[in-house]
């Protein structure tokens, strides 16, 4: 009987399985495969795809010629500001050096301010401080105004606010001004002639007015408005107030401003806020300016020294540091200075008269525009004729030298020639302002003024004359044309 095996009975395990040669050709198939893959170069590098020319929004290329990066726009105007301020400084530099050493240092700084100008030095010094304004600017919608205060910092304020810093600013500055000159030209003079020379400086810089604009704006105002609308019995009838002492406003203006800085002290701080409030900045910013004006305004009276002795002691003891302190910690020598030169010290003048005035000898209201046209350019030109040979070896005591205070060596002649100069100068300025009231009808006389006042206009600088005077001439133009 033959037996049959079960495991041969089974169909699932008939099933095809590789010959041992099969398998051994297939790993080595799978192993020349392996090898040729790992022989494979790498992948070539793709090309960079950055545009340096093409810089994303908000982003400038960097450097401007063959740029390596982007840098966002703030930062770049900065850096290429910088590089442009280190050209524009070495060029001036190198045209000063041009000059060589024997030139004169008001010429020399004259050219610098000059090359300054030509290369917009000082405006990209400005760009690069940004938090400074350079120039005051206006938001029509809001009636404010930007500027920069006294200690520097960048504020807005009201329109009217920044009119008075500015003049409260102008004042004290025309104050210093005049103190320097002063004391550059009163050497050999006597009292009377101090006094002249006190007066020319004020007219000149205008002393009086900006104090007036800064203390009694609404004093000139009101004298405005009446000049403007009121009639000539209204006119007539007021009497002019009796000049004050300036020192006593000056005074009260400190005073004001400690009020309020007291005031803002007082204002709550917001939670976790540790910087001075806005009010306070303003309040203090506002005393250092009224110190300012009060370290140069000189008393005019008696009454107004002792007033400024007396204040320097009580904000001294209220304030623990002295009103004139300066940057050296040196006290009280300012206003010993200020009291030493009021004119209230200086003794009347009982030998010696004044010389006359040739202003007071001449009718102007009473003369023509020719007549006026005629004192205002002789004027000129013999005041200027008369200037020019004070320089003249005649004028001038025997050895003098040009290096020196020239005032103190002028001879009779000298002096002579001095003072004539300087009256028809004032001859000069009355005869222009007396053509500058009138309003004439005629074409000649309109003609002559403005030829008249042509000159002086111009030379002057005062953007709103300028802008006026352009106006009367653009009218006189138009009154031609139509015959009148």
């Amino acid at each position: 009987m033959v037996s049959t095996k079960l495991s041969n009975a089974n169909p699932s395990n008939q099933a095809v399985r590789p010959s041992l040669k099969e398998r051994v050709a297939a790993l080595k198939a799978l192993a020349v495969r392996a090898v040729r893959l790992d022989a494979a170069p790498p992948p070539e590098p793709q090309p960079n795809p950055v545009d340096w020319y093409s810089p994303p929004p908000g982003f400038m290329s960097y450097p401007e010629r063959e740029p390596m990066s982007f840098l966002n726009i703030p930062e770049g105007l900065r850096l290429e500001l910088e590089r442009l301020r280190n050209i524009a400084e070495l060029e001036v530099e190198r045209v000063v050096e041009m000059t060589g050493e024997n030139v004169h240092e008001a010429m020399r700084a004259g050219i610098e301010s000059r090359m300054r100008r030509r290369l917009r030095l000082d405006g990209i010094e400005a760009a690069l401080a940004p938090e400074v304004p350079a120039s005051a600017g206006v938001e029509d919608y809001a009636g404010l105004i930007y500027y920069e205060d006294a200690t520097g910092n960048a504020r807005r304020a009201p329109v009217a606010a920044w009119i008075n810093f500015t003049a409260m600013r102008l004042y004290t500055v025309a104050r210093q001004e005049m103190s320097r000159q002063f004391n550059a030209q009163c050497g050999g003079l006597d009292e009377a002639g101090n006094r002249a020379l006190d007066a020319k400086l004020r007219r000149e810089l205008r002393i009086d007015a900006l104090f007036a604009l800064t203390f009694h704006s609404h004093k000139v105002f009101e004298a405005a408005d009446l000049r403007r609308y009121g009639t000539e019995e209204e006119i007539a009838a007021a009497a002019p107030e009796i000049e004050v002492d300036p020192v006593h406003e000056a005074i009260e203006a400190v005073r004001r401003c400690l009020l309020d800085c007291v005031a803002a002290q007082k204002i709550p701080q917001p939670p976790g806020h540790i910087d001075p409030l806005p009010e306070q900045e303003a309040a203090h910013t506002a005393l250092h300016v009224s110190l300012d004006a009060l370290k140069v305004t000189v008393p005019t009276t008696a009454r107004g020294c002792a007033a400024l002795a007396r204040f320097a002691v009580e904000f001294h003891a209220s304030e623990d540091f002295a009103v004139d302190e300066d940057e050296r910690g040196q006290q009280h020598l300012r206003v010993l200075d200020l009291i030493a030169r009021s004119p209230a010290l200086l003794r009347p003048k009982t030998t010696q008269h004044s010389p006359p005035s040739l202003v007071d000898q001449i009718d102007f209201a009473s003369a023509s525009l020719e007549d006026l046209q005629a004192l205002n350019d002789l004027s000129d030109h013999v005041g200027t004729f008369a200037y020019a040979l004070v320089w003249t070896g005649r004028c001038h005591t025997q050895g003098w030298d040009e290096s020196k205070n020239l005032g103190d060596q002028y001879n009779a002649a000298g002096k002579l020639m001095r003072w004539l100069g300087d009256a028809l100068t004032d001859v000069e300025t009355a005869a222009n302002e007396e053509a500058r009231r009138r309003r004439p009808t005629t074409p000649c006389d309109r003609e002559t003024r403005l030829s008249t006042l042509a000159a002086t206009t111009i030379g002057n600088g005062d953007p709103d004359e300028i802008e006026a005077f352009a106006r009367d001439l653009t009218a006189h133009a138009e009154a031609a044309r139509r015959g009148r």
